[in-house]
């Protein structure tokens, strides 16, 4: 390269043009699936249409592994992230501003696009300017949120800070429009973006404000100022003496109490400290809510959802943190130290999944305990147990066999999803053009199955056909990954033996189940036969993440 600006932007491009052509293609193939589905749409219609549009538009530009790279510093100290950025002959300034403008670039373009693609197909006007501004806003201050702070507490406290702002200011821009329906056919208003001049004026000076305080704080980084951490490093020695530090530390009774303690120091603590989080997010969200409309009827529903749905947030941030890999200047590797652990394939991962479910039950609930206090305190506990009285009335005559079924069912599912988003993580950055592939062919078969609707379902013959073929290939790749992990000694016996009889159960439950609903439900054979090969998944799935591993361990 002949200057280090276009080596930059060339290095910004190399590393994340799949990510962006792949998001970009997503994008406009859904735009072109909802143009096939609507036919003669109404105007209500129509905005709604557009409202879930650009809603997705506006949240999968923001969201973007272009920045979101940016939280994962390569020596997990410095804020800023950008591959050997302090040793670049160049100012601070140019070093900030060229990957910042690049993020909200491509983050502009991946709204514009597709936007401008749905108004030509649809001969419907769409909102371009006002959108693309929020999210040129939302990304410049993320990014420098992710920069500023010189370790992950500062960065995780920063962008869970600015993501309740964000959350904020969106809550009063749609309040000052005083719109009495629903937020979706709100939003798909052509008027609802039409911004007066200081809102333009305030969406404009954001990105400028963000992309100064992203310079200033990484030229201090550059000259080594990293006060987080002196603070962080003096607190450590007034709490943790030296001396208590080496009498407290005792050698590990075995390898596996070992990795164990390696996997919470990776992982595991980060999860807690979400979980400290996220209770207060959600009791700051309902009581938000409460002021804003007294006597609110939805907080009784919005908190049991909360609760339903934390064990996969914790979930996923947890399986982030233990696969393990390194993304360095467009590479993927995976480190010396984990691949020459003195265990198996299958003990390491048991301990990854053990380590994620003990972290995820602790933060549901710590979720539970918060949000039954804040019921009581804010009001709306009597909904809760009228919830709870509603839903025991109707499951009074349940069995107390099929209480303990479904809890090992839901614990079987739990482990097997886990070990397919631990075994995809592992194995996806080995054959990206898979996954690619993978969405391609399921995408015609959508616009296929749209086109076949319109036109009267002419294409029963291969639907059904498809029914018996997806169930003769997950049966036949559910046999080969078990006699694969088997063979190659990668599922031994802990792992196994609890799938195995989780499984048996989870067979045995579910014949239970259609034996008392085959005869109020008629099923077709396709789909009957799909689903006696589904059974199969979950017993599979638990040898996937050790197949995946070994993938890295071994070559």
């Amino acid at each position: 390269m002949r200057t280090p600006f276009r080596a930059m932007l060339w290095e910004l491009w190399r590393t994340s043009r799949w990510e962006l052509l792949c998001r970009l293609g997503w994008q406009c193939g859904l735009v072109f699936l909802l143009y096939i589905l609507s036919d003669d749409v109404s105007e209500p219609e129509m905005n709604i249409l557009r409202g879930i549009v650009i809603l997705l538009l506006v949240t999968t530009s923001v969201f973007s592994m272009t920045w979101l790279s940016a939280i994962d510093s390569e020596d997990n100290k410095s804020g800023f992230s950008f591959r050997l950025g302090f040793t670049r002959p160049i100012s601070t300034a140019r070093l900030v501003t060229v990957p910042m403008l690049f993020s909200i670039v491509v983050a502009i373009g991946c709204y514009s696009l597709p936007a401008a693609l749905f108004a030509a197909l649809m001969d419907s006007p769409m909102p371009l300017a006002g959108p693309a501004m929020f999210v040129a806003s939302a990304v410049a201050t993320l990014v420098a949120a992710a920069w500023a702070p010189s370790n992950r507490i500062g960065k995780s406290l920063a962008l869970a800070g600015l993501l309740a702002v964000l959350g904020f200011a969106m809550y009063l821009f749609h309040n000052s429009h005083h719109d009495p329906d629903v937020l979706l056919l709100a939003i798909g208003k052509l008027e609802y973006f039409q911004l007066v001049w200081y809102e333009y004026a305030a969406l404009i000076l954001v990105p400028i404000v963000a992309i100064l305080f992203a310079i200033a704080a990484v030229d201090g980084q550059r000259h080594g100022d990293r006060w987080l951490d002196r603070f962080h490093s003096a607190l450590s020695r007034q709490t943790r003496p030296t001396t208590l530090m080496h009498s407290t530390m005792r050698p590990f009774s075995s390898p596996l109490a070992a990795q164990c303690w390696y996997e919470m120091r990776r992982f595991g603590f980060r999860v807690l400290t979400l979980a400290t989080l996220g209770p207060l997010l959600a009791i700051g969200v309902i009581s938000g809510l409460l002021w804003a409309h007294p006597g609110w009827q939805g907080a009784a529903n919005l908190a049991l959802a909360t609760i339903a749905l934390c064990p996969i947030a914790y979930q996923l941030s947890g399986l982030e943190g233990a696969i393990g890999l390194q993304h360095k200047q467009g590479t993927v590797e995976y480190s010396a130290f984990d691949a020459t652990r003195p265990m198996s394939n299958d003990q390491l991962i048991t301990i990854k999944l053990f380590v994620v479910a003990a972290c995820s039950l602790a933060g549901w609930l710590l979720m539970v305990m918060a949000l039954g206090v804040h019921a009581m305190v804010a009001g709306y506990w009597p909904a809760l147990v009228q919830i709870g009285d509603t839903v025991s009335s109707q499951l009074g005559q349940v069995s107390v066999y099929w209480w303990v079924a479904g809890l090992v069912n839901i614990l079987l599912l739990y482990v097997s999803n886990s070990s397919v988003l631990l075994a995809f993580g592992l194995w996806l950055p080995l054959h990206p053009k898979t996954l690619v592939s993978a969405f391609f062919i399921v995408f015609l078969h959508l616009v296929l199955a749209a086109w076949d609707e319109n036109h009267g379902w002419r294409l029963q013959l291969l639907w059904g056909s498809y029914g018996y073929i997806l169930a003769i290939a997950i049966v036949s790749g559910s046999g080969y990954i078990l006699w694969k992990a088997l063979t190659a000694g990668y599922l031994v016996k802990p792992l196994f033996g609890f799938a195995f009889s989780a499984w048996v159960i989870y067979v045995l439950s579910s014949v239970a189940a259609y034996n008392k609903t085959a005869s109020a439900v008629s099923i077709p054979l396709p789909v009957l036969f799909l689903g006696i090969s589904l059974l199969f998944v979950p017993l599979a799935t638990t040898a996937l993440a050790p197949l995946a591993l070994a993938s890295h361990r071994h070559a």
